[in-house]
């Protein structure tokens, strides 16, 4: 890791710099947010997060776990440099001044680099019930996914 990134990655004003997503944000992904996260954040690696992983609709929810087996796998982001960023993506999921309820709070989590390297980030959780949900039990929304959407509203 370069001093530039290990620089990114301290924690501002107590907080950290780093997002995990896992859903439609996922790099790779071919919707118009994944692509702006891509561009204007600095892709750290994929790694993991204790959870388990849902299908709510096109886009995956997730529920933290410490059970040892479940997994999320997702792309790790640094967003220093873009304080605008982290703002736009809550309103994409929904969080903001205002709103009613939504899906999606943003927690921070514990998550593992694939290197083994744990490091500290946001993450979207998704907070309705899921006992009517599909559970995605390979934990990677790219590998489960039926097909790409632009639709307005995706999980993280």
């Amino acid at each position: 890791m370069s001093q530039k990134e290990e620089r990114c990655i301290q924690l501002r004003n107590g907080e950290t710099t780093l997002l995990f997503v896992y859903g439609t944000l996922r790099r790779g992904y071919r919707h118009p947010m994944a692509r702006r996260l891509a561009q204007q954040a600095h892709h750290l690696g994929i790694g993991r997060v204790n959870g388990r992983l849902y299908r709510v609709s096109h886009y995956p929810g997730l529920l933290p776990t410490t059970h040892p087996r479940d997994w999320v796998r997702g792309d790790l982001y640094d967003l220093c440099g873009s304080p605008a960023l982290l703002a736009r993506l809550d309103r994409y999921e929904g969080l903001g001044a205002g709103r009613r309820r939504g899906q999606y709070t943003r927690e921070v989590a514990r998550v593992w680099l694939d290197d083994e390297t744990p490091l500290t980030a946001w993450l979207y959780v998704y907070r309705r019930p899921v006992q009517r949900l599909t559970r995605l039990f390979s934990g990677n929304f790219l590998r489960e996914r039926r097909r790409p959407s632009a639709k307005p509203h995706g999980g993280s």
